[in-house]
């Protein structure tokens, strides 16, 4: 068979044009979101199947070309294209940020050109800006307060509000507000100082805290638990007063005016913490004596005021030691009321209580006896035995 020049280049063109059909670039053209961290290496993919001599391009959201094939156009050291297989046309950003999100597009010079859209999102840990946050503060009994916790981030972080004082486990914390980025206490007061702790978190990374220490300040107030007290000569006892100040300056026992200081054999004086602000503060005086006596001042003072209390010390009187009873004794008494009745014995020997004739003797010159009646006998009886208690029991008292 004899072919001509000019069924050759026929031929050999029908060939060429049924390669370029098969090899017609296969280019997936489904947009696809990528969410990524900031600080991390964003991965944008792009496949290409028979590109042929076609041409690969990725731009930014500004439209801006950032590579052309494999080559950075850009002056961008952290964007390159990454190839771990032949079809591939990835993407890579290295240390994104926030301001690299947007919309990328891979595209192919077919006709018409081709393009796959790359959604990149870039998420931000939350961060607490100082220089837009509420420092340490110190501020008035009475005062609003106002404290600012401003933090950024990407999704925006939720702010919580904490307390922390010796009032308050930390272990088992709450959170005292709902969550915001201000928080305001009115009127604020002494019970409501201490460190304030402000969380912020988005769920990226780690949250993140910050302190702010307030300081809430008010005058001296002194409390006595008794305005008077009593002890003997001799003895030793304790003045104390209860003192709230913040701050706590200055806090003394006087007398006359003058300080009371530490005094070996007198006086010495003691100071115990009752919790924040507050200080229970001891006078022992020893070996009291006359002069000690009288009017003693607790007082207490700072740059926002003072305060005094007085207290009396008065001498107990002496009582004189008494005798004891005598139980027995003062039953005996009730039972014998006659007991201390006095008995005399007349010339003759008759007994006399009085001008009562109690016995007699019998008459000896006659040689006859005295007869009693049976009432006198019974009544001598008693009388004898009644001298006979008083000898031995009544007596000797």
């Amino acid at each position: 068979m004899l072919i001509t020049a000019t069924t050759a280049t026929c031929v050999l063109s029908a060939i060429e044009h049924s390669t370029q059909t098969t090899l017609y670039p296969v280019f997936d053209t489904s947009p696809v979101n990528i969410t990524t961290t900031s600080g991390r290496t964003a991965k944008l993919p792009c496949e290409v199947f028979y590109r042929g001599n076609h041409k690969v391009v990725w731009m930014n959201p500004q439209k801006t070309v950032l590579t052309r094939m494999d080559h950075r156009i850009i002056d961008d050291m952290r964007i390159s294209v990454e190839r771990h297989l032949l079809r591939e046309w990835n993407l890579h950003i290295r240390s994104v940020g926030y301001e690299d999100k947007g919309e990328y597009t891979c595209s192919i010079n077919t006709e018409p050109v081709q393009e796959k859209h790359v959604f990149l999102e870039v998420q931000v840990p939350t961060k607490i800006v100082d220089e837009w946050s509420s420092r340490d503060m110190t501020v008035s009994e009475g005062d609003t307060v106002e404290l600012i916790c401003n933090a950024t981030g990407v999704p925006p972080p939720t702010i919580l509000w904490y307390k922390q004082t010796q009032y308050y486990d930390s272990a088992e914390k709450k959170a005292i507000v709902e969550p915001g980025e201000i928080l305001v206490i009115h009127n604020v007061s002494r019970f409501c100082d201490g460190t304030f702790e402000c969380v912020a978190y988005n769920d990226v990374g780690h949250s993140v805290s910050r302190e702010i220490n307030v300081a809430v300040v008010f005058p001296p107030e002194v409390m006595l638990r008794v305005n008077r007290i009593g002890q003997f000569l001799g003895k030793e006892t304790i003045l104390e007063c209860i003192i709230s100040a913040s701050p706590m300056t200055t806090s003394v026992w006087l007398r006359n005016g003058k300080e009371l200081k530490n005094r070996s054999g007198k006086f010495r004086t003691e100071g115990y913490s009752e919790g924040p602000h507050t200080v229970t503060l001891n006078l022992h005086i020893i070996n009291i004596q006359p002069e000690d006596y009288g009017i003693y001042s607790c007082y207490a003072s700072n740059a926002y005021g003072e305060d005094v209390e007085e207290m009396v010390l008065y001498e107990y009187p002496r009582q004189s030691p008494s005798r004891p009873r005598d139980i027995a004794t003062e039953t005996t008494r009730s039972v014998f009321p006659s007991s201390r009745t006095s008995y005399t014995v007349a010339p003759g020997g008759m007994l006399l209580n009085g001008n009562n004739v109690l016995s007699a003797p019998m008459s000896r010159s006659s040689g006859t006896s005295l007869k009693f009646s049976t009432e006198n006998r019974i009544a001598c009886l008693f009388v004898k035995l009644v001298l006979v208690y008083i000898t031995l029991f009544v007596m000797p008292l």
